[in-house]
């Protein structure tokens, strides 16, 4: 059998393979029987023998041996949905329920509370870069400034690179961005840095966030729900602004800006704030229903494990 210990629930081997529960099913090596264990790194849960727990490395990222079956019945379909946006006060959330529709609007004000018990979704999805490169552009973001084209590709900014995250300044990110790409971040991308390291340092630490969130861009979002065509008009813009929210009221019904407002001030929660969630959330139920798309059709992963990619 295993060493002692190494087959109890929350062991963790040195490769970040947690001990979930054992099975009582007979192993494949004589005298074994299967434990369920968990990558720390990619979420993917598989079967092993007690024996191997202490050696395991994932096979979904790590390269390791495939899993044995352990005879876990399929996961239920999603119930519940968010789309999430940043805003001023924090984050905007919208949750619906997939199966009677009902809606709960929500500013909160760290990613962790994207989570809470009382309404917690079983899909999020989240207008802020995940994965992320150790250098150069990712691939799901030049997908998606040429799907949109001009004018609205633009609205895809750079993702920060892994090693700019550290930085303390928007001049300290830059010159680690310069010295790995030579290019500078710009201030408007430095702007979602805090909100980018908000969100990274929850999905190293919450396996279950990582498995709930999925990164989506709006204006791609926008792309595919008006029949892969872009929305020309900033969404500052009152053209802009008007025909996103056509999109939004034809399917959540009327009254959307002022039922998701409520008391909220316009400073504290923008109207594109409210938008940009909404068309997070209609990617969200898509992925729920099994028929989300991804930018690109097969998505590399960063090396911490986590997907460069845009849902849609």
């Amino acid at each position: 059998m295993g060493s002692k210990g190494t087959t109890e629930p929350g062991y963790v081997n040195s490769r970040k393979q947690r001990v979930i529960r054992p099975t009582g099913m007979p192993g494949t090596d004589h005298m074994q029987y299967i434990y369920v264990l968990e990558c720390g790194v990619c979420s993917h849960r598989y079967g092993a023998n007690g024996s191997d727990i202490h050696i395991r490395k994932c096979p979904e990222c790590q390269g390791g041996q495939p899993g044995l079956d352990f005879g876990e019945s399929p996961p239920l379909a999603p119930h519940r949905v968010a789309g999430v946006d940043s805003c001023p006060a924090g984050w905007f959330r919208i949750v619906r329920d997939v199966t009677g529709g009902a809606l709960d609007f929500q500013v909160v004000s760290t990613a962790s509370d994207l989570l809470d018990v009382e309404s917690r979704p079983d899909v999020v999805a989240i207008d802020i870069p995940v994965g992320l490169p150790a250098s150069g552009s990712r691939i799901c973001d030049l997908e998606a400034r040429r799907h949109l084209g001009s004018p609205r590709g633009s609205s895809v900014f750079p993702a920060p690179i892994r090693p700019a995250l550290s930085a303390a300044s928007h001049e300290e990110a830059s010159s680690i961005t310069e010295a790995v790409d030579g290019r500078r971040v710009a201030a408007q991308a430095w702007g979602i840095f805090p909100k980018v390291c908000e969100v990274d340092r929850l999905l190293q630490e919450d396996p279950e966030a990582r498995s709930r969130f999925r990164e989506v861009h709006p204006e791609v979002s926008f792309w595919a729900w008006n029949d892969g065509r872009p929305i020309a008009p900033g969404k500052k813009t009152e053209p802009g602004r008007a025909a996103r929210l056509q999109l939004a009221e034809a399917w959540l019904g009327p009254e959307l800006l002022t039922r998701a407002r409520a008391s909220r001030r316009k400073k504290d929660l923008g109207d594109d704030d409210i938008l940009d969630a909404v068309a997070a959330l209609w990617t969200a139920t898509r992925i729920a229903n099994g028929t989300a798309q991804t930018l690109p059709i097969d998505p590399p992963k960063d090396g911490a494990g986590l997907p460069m990619e845009i849902v849609y």
